[in-house]
């Protein structure tokens, strides 16, 4: 049973880092100008990045948890 909780753990670790790494914005230098059709369009974009990557973070929250609940009490 310790085995399962720690191999949930490691599977909510391993997804949480790989949503954190690939939705993490990249830094961009320049300088745009949008038109008012492209900025609801851009929102929504940084909207799902944002939300993709707090959903990382908790998910390599649950799973450190996991495993060091597997540690403590089983």
């Amino acid at each position: 049973m310790i085995k399962v909780f720690n191999i949930i753990g490691l599977l909510l670790n391993m997804s949480g880092a790989l949503l954190v790494f690939f939705n993490t914005p990249t830094t961009k230098y320049g300088v745009y100008l949008y038109n008012k059709t492209e900025r609801p369009e851009l929102e929504k974009k940084a909207k799902r990045i944002n939300r993709n990557a707090r959903m990382g973070m908790l998910l390599l929250g649950f799973g450190f948890f996991i495993q060091l609940f597997t540690i403590i009490f089983l």
